[in-house]
């Protein structure tokens, strides 16, 4: 907020709040655990829901829909969700940054800024407050991990048969 307020608001003319991250602070600082809450996820979800909403805006723009704020909200949002599970960026502020963008008729003069700040930037300042924060206490670890690993199969873990599947799956056609 300070950072906002007295530096990057009047010294650059750019935002780093949005209402998404008062979500986004609860995942950081309680959920720390979680997938959600990692760095790759948080940075890359928030910032990709800034794009598709800008986007999605731009899209209807052109096409003179540009008032249809029902539809800008519902295509940003579905379009993040499936841009985040495409891209393992799985955060769902950042569905809401993207719905924010998309109803917020007074940003849509930023375009593709609004994807830096306060999407991009924003993000990233909150990942180190949540860094610095949470490893104050000795019994707390974040980030768990910064960028996603593909985990190796476990010894306890179901071995794959030939079509991929676990094992418990044989016959199944979904």
């Amino acid at each position: 907020g300070l950072l906002d307020n007295y530096v990057v608001g009047p010294k650059l003319h750019l935002h780093l709040l949005v209402a998404a991250f008062g979500a986004m602070s609860v995942i950081l600082f309680s959920a720390i655990k979680a997938p959600v809450a990692q760095p790759f996820n948080t940075i890359g979800g928030n910032t990709l829901g800034g794009f598709v909403g800008v986007a999605v805006v731009s899209l209807l723009e052109a096409i003179g829909l540009e008032d249809c704020f029902w539809l800008s909200g519902a295509l940003s949002v579905s379009l993040t969700i499936v841009a985040q599970e495409l891209t393992n960026t799985v955060h769902p502020p950042g569905g809401a940054t993207a719905l924010i963008f998309s109803l917020l008729k007074s940003s849509h003069h930023e375009h593709l800024l609004f994807v830096f700040a306060p999407a991009f930037l924003g993000s990233v300042v909150m990942v180190a407050t949540a860094v610095g924060m949470n490893n104050l206490a000795p019994a707390r670890t974040y980030p768990q991990w910064w960028l996603p690993l593909k985990r190796a199969l476990s010894p306890d873990s179901p071995t794959l048969d030939e079509d991929g599947l676990g094992s418990g799956m044989e016959g199944s056609s979904c």
